[in-house]
């Protein structure tokens, strides 16, 4: 089968990562990549390679990785980018960061399955966010 899109998921290893993984893997045509973080070592790997989108769990996000986050769009400015999160002040990190839709963590695998379809066959930046709802 011939891939369409290059997916990063960045995120601690774990449960959530994984079933993170196994959702995406129900999209035809993508070829998944995980990394544990946004730290030069993690994304060093993926250098030259046609990353699709970003799919960022900030839970892990500390103020240095939001920089890198910040960063990583701006050498990448075509990656579309997916910020999960847990609360408010997490969606409107994400959103001062650039990130094209936020999703809360708790979202359907419906929900986040829609979302990526919806940015990969829209690309244009920033126009969809669905905000988080507590």
């Amino acid at each position: 089968m011939e891939t369409y899109n290059q997916i990063l998921i960045v995120g601690r290893p774990g449960h959530f990562r994984d079933s993170l993984a196994a959702v995406l893997k129900t999209l035809p045509g993508n070829d998944l990549f995980l990394a544990g973080g946004l730290e030069t070592d993690d994304l060093e790997q993926f250098t030259g390679m046609r990353l699709t989108l970003i799919l960022a769990d900030l839970d892990l996000a500390a103020s240095t990785t939001d920089n890198r986050l910040s960063s990583t769009k701006r050498r990448c400015p075509n990656l579309l980018s997916i910020a999960l999160v847990d609360n408010a002040q997490q969606s409107r990190i994400a959103s001062s960061l650039g990130v094209d839709y936020v999703l809360s963590r708790s979202a359907s695998a419906g929900e986040l399955l829609r979302a990526i379809q919806h940015l990969l066959k829209n690309p244009a930046p920033n126009v969809q966010r669905q905000s988080y709802h507590a």
